[in-house]
């Protein structure tokens, strides 16, 4: 998540503040109790530095992704951005389908890839801010659950169906109640 407005507002104030964006720390040497910094646009001499890292998406880098992450659809196999708009961070993020699944690269090369959800930081692409962002969180949460609910529900539909179909208990047996007799005009025709 970038920085809140109204901090970074307060440390921009500063004259001493400066804010390098994407600017790739290339060496970092101590000398006389001062930092020196090397990024590419230059060196600094700074008292204090800190560091935005950020964060990186990269499936296969984790064990527990990386049996399967060449299968996962990306945003960069869906859309091919301008020469000059390329972004890796949204290039990166995966293509998720309704319920936040992975969704397969080629169809049918990972079977059951779309059973593994993904309510994180790299959803936002796909979903918004639902996943990671504390004011839509809970939003976010509800639309998994009732997605994922509906899924269940679609995926054994036959047997619920079967179920229903062989539904034998009566809700009513016509010993709940005693008839009521006739109106008493109509009685009275009747004795007529």
């Amino acid at each position: 998540m970038p920085p809140p407005r109204g901090s970074t507002l307060r440390v921009s104030r500063h004259a001493n503040a400066w804010f390098n964006l994407g600017a790739q720390v290339t060496g970092i040497e101590v000398v006389e109790n001062e930092l020196q910094v090397s990024i590419p646009k230059g060196d600094f001499v700074l008292d204090f530095l800190l560091f935005g890292t950020g964060i990186r998406i990269d499936l296969a880098s984790r064990p527990e992704f990386a049996p399967f992450a060449r299968h996962v659809r990306l945003w960069k196999d869906r859309y091919g951005p301008p020469a000059d708009d390329d972004d890796v961070e949204l290039g990166d993020s995966p293509d998720l389908g309704p319920v936040f699944e992975f969704q397969e690269n080629t169809p049918g090369a990972c079977p059951g890839l779309e059973r593994i959800h993904c309510f994180c930081a790299p959803a936002t692409l796909s979903h918004g801010a639902l996943s990671g962002d504390i004011p839509a969180v809970s939003e976010g949460t509800k639309r998994l659950a009732q997605r994922l609910a509906s899924t269940f529900y679609r995926e054994d539909v036959e047997w619920h169906y079967a179920n229903m179909v062989a539904f034998a208990e009566p809700e009513v047996e016509g010993n709940e109640w005693m008839l009521a007799p006739p109106p008493p005009a109509l009685a009275e025709r009747e004795a007529k």
